[in-house]
């Protein structure tokens, strides 16, 4: 799989669809839907992703906006998801797991204890 990536890019063309080609409905699985395809300073191709709430942030992109999108392919095709909480949690966790690897591929395991002189006393504590 590949490493999750968070790219932010600025819109350069953006198209909103609700018709296929020959002007019908866009449906799938009983179910309508939008299409947005978008070009970007980033991409030299078209990204598309598929709308299927009215609420959809999406639907209110326009030319020159800068968003955060998930680029990926599927069936040939280059798509583009937004970017959920859990992504951004799976990028982070990602990140501390490359800090803690060791050169050989290892992780660092941090003692379950801490050494005996650098354990407090409670009589100790002048409160």
């Amino acid at each position: 799989m590949d490493k999750l990536q968070i790219d932010k890019v600025k819109l350069t063309k953006v198209y909103i669809n609700d018709k296929d080609k020959s002007g019908k409905p866009l449906i799938y699985d009983g179910r309508p839907y939008r299409k947005i395809a978008i070009q970007t300073n980033k991409q030299a191709g078209y990204l598309s992703h598929m709308i299927w709430n009215q609420d959809d942030p999406t639907l209110q992109w326009a030319v020159e906006m800068e968003v955060e999108i998930i680029i990926y392919q599927s069936r040939g095709f280059w798509n583009f998801r937004l970017p959920t909480r859990l992504d951004r949690l799976e990028i982070r966790l990602n990140e501390l797991e490359e800090l803690i690897r060791t050169p050989d591929g290892r992780y660092i395991k941090e003692p379950n204890e801490f050494p005996e002189e650098d354990q407090i006393n409670a009589n100790e504590i002048p409160f």
